[in-house]
């Protein structure tokens, strides 16, 4: 077994399905401190297996997630279905760079370094302005981005494990190397697998955005529609921005916020 790995939702939504209590906590706590009204609908890109928009739905959001992979959306549709809460989520396919709605939503949720896959710097200003577009004004975006790490602390890895009686995946993620002059990073994801007692594995490179902090701040002010408002740790603690902020401190939440007028 050796393929991409979002063709095989599965085993992406159960390494990846870590209970979202936590972090669907302290992302209310970031959006009422920002957000001036009752938030009532999320938009989601990048939504993958639909993981956190179950999540949501639980709590009585009503949501709209999008993916460019139809694997994942018919695998998120049916999980969606199989959880009982189709009646206040939605599932379609869409381009993180041109997406658009109808329909308004007050906050933007994307997580776990999805925005890190548009790796040129005009698709995700194009990104942020077609967000912008899908929300009410003073609405928030609240994209998690992983910055450049220092050569030093290269290679970086995280590995966990997710398990239950007939499946059982320890996922390893690393960071193997960053191209600072093309603003790219490289890295691999491999899945030991043993499912009803055979064993697999899934290993993928991927090639990502090495984001700065001043990449990003400059991204935001020429897409024209946001101010960037704060930063969040993992653990939900504001941090102070400056422009040395890096990978050491683990994935970012960047709180975002729409310009009126």
């Amino acid at each position: 077994m050796n393929s991409d790995l979002y063709n095989h939702p599965f085993y992406y939504d159960f390494a990846f399905g870590w209970d979202q209590t936590e972090e669907i906590k302290g992302l209310e706590q970031i959006w009422t401190r920002f957000f001036p009204g009752r938030v009532s609908s999320i938009l989601e890109p990048a939504c993958g297996s639909g993981r956190v928009l179950v999540a949501l739905a639980k709590k009585g959001y009503r949501a709209l997630g999008y993916d460019i992979n139809n694997s994942m959306v018919e695998f998120a549709r049916e999980k969606i279905r199989k959880e009982g809460v189709e009646d206040r989520v939605k599932i379609i396919e869409g381009d993180m760079v041109d997406f658009h709605s109808e329909e308004k939503f007050e906050i933007a949720l994307n997580l776990i370094n999805s925005l890190g896959y548009l790796t040129d710097f005009e698709q995700v200003v194009s990104h942020l302005q077609s967000t912008a577009s899908c929300l009410v004004e003073g609405g928030v975006y609240i994209p998690q981005i992983s910055l450049r790490i220092r050569e030093e602390e290269l290679p970086k890895q995280q590995t966990w494990i997710e398990k239950d009686e007939e499946v059982w995946i320890e996922t390893t993620w690393q960071v193997l190397r960053e191209d600072p002059q093309k603003d790219l990073s490289y890295h691999r994801c491999i899945m030991k697998i043993r499912e009803k007692g055979i064993e697999g594995r899934l290993e993928e490179d991927h090639c990502m955005r090495s984001w700065t902090f001043p990449a990003f701040q400059k991204a935001v002010a020429d897409s024209g529609c946001w101010e960037l408002k704060a930063v969040y740790n993992e653990r939900f603690k504001e941090i102070e921005m400056h422009p040395e902020m890096d990978g050491s401190l683990g994935n970012l939440y960047m709180v975002l916020k729409k310009r009126t007028g």
